[in-house]
């Protein structure tokens, strides 16, 4: 996970402790090993909200 700075969470508005987490419902491909590469999404440490990178 990595914190994410300048995004706002869209329940919260809170911008303090915004952080990058895996959607693991939606594999994007596997890699060369065989594990599955998943798509980014946000998470709001404030309120536990998860939110879309498109956002």
């Amino acid at each position: 996970m990595t914190l994410i700075k300048g995004k706002k969470c869209p329940k919260c508005s809170k911008t303090d402790r915004i952080i990058e987490a895996e959607d693991k419902t939606k594999i994007l491909y596997y890699n060369m090993q065989g594990s599955p590469v998943y798509k980014k999404q946000y998470k709001c440490g404030n309120c536990g909200h998860y939110f879309p990178t498109e956002t």
